[in-house]
């Protein structure tokens, strides 16, 4: 069986880049990272100094410098082991800048230093509605597991919700995904799809193959568990 998905109604995203090795010299990075930020970010967000916030953490492991996007609502941190985004509530139209952003923000990594690899993870946690009013319970339900049905039919209070989880991976264990879906509690009706894609590579890879690399899992990834987003029919240019 295959669902039918409007576009997310709430989206949230979140992207690492895991720094190998990490960073040692805090100080000169955390200047850069502020530096490269108002430059690389400066023509796309507006970008000024009461954006940033540092920590001074007597702990180095925890030393955070944060950039926040659009109010705070969302942010780029980095870390002495990685640099992370995150986007909160997401909608149809952000999707373009946040690719962007995700790109730009790839460069400010040469500006903070070189790394031997990198380790990309991207999670997403969307609750969508179905094209189809009410189809979500006869999705879930061809993923029923007759033992925990038994027992909520065992007393008048217990309610079983179906879900599914799949996990996928290549031969060579360069990526694995992990997908789940289940029913949403926010939106009546709807399911909440969580998505978690883990890329390793023995090299810096360019914006354009990583992208490409991650639409071609979230295809297999929608494809394991039979749905269909409206993009799924264009171009892959859904970040």
């Amino acid at each position: 069986m295959e669902l039918r998905l409007l576009t997310p109604a709430i989206d949230d995203l979140s992207i690492n880049f895991g720094l190998s090795p990490f960073i040692s010299d805090w100080a000169t990075a955390q200047t850069s990272f502020i530096s490269a930020t108002a430059r690389e970010l400066g023509d796309l967000l507006s970008v000024g100094p009461h954006d940033f916030r540092s920590n001074s953490s007597t702990e180095f492991g925890e030393s955070r410098c944060t950039y926040r996007i659009f109010g705070g609502t969302s942010t780029i941190t980095l870390s002495p082991d990685s640099l992370q985004m995150n986007f909160r509530r997401l909608n149809a139209t952000d999707y373009a800048i946040v690719a962007e952003v995700a790109r730009r923000s790839m460069v400010l990594l040469k500006d903070i230093g070189h790394y031997t690899r990198d380790q990309v993870s991207l999670t997403s946690n969307q609750h969508v509605h179905t094209v189809e009013t009410h189809a979500a319970d006869g999705y879930l339900a061809q993923f029923s597991w007759t033992q925990p049905a038994d027992v909520a039919a065992t007393d008048a209070e217990l309610r079983y919700t179906p879900a599914v989880k799949v996990k996928l991976s290549d031969q060579q264990g360069e990526w694995a995904l992990h997908r789940l879906v289940e029913s949403s509690e926010l939106l009546p009706g709807g399911l909440y799809v969580t998505t978690m894609i883990f890329i390793s590579s023995p090299r810096l890879t360019p914006f354009d193959e990583l992208r490409q690399r991650v639409e071609r899992i979230r295809i297999l990834a929608n494809q394991a568990v039979g749905l269909r987003y409206p993009e799924d029919n264009s171009d892959g240019t859904h970040c």
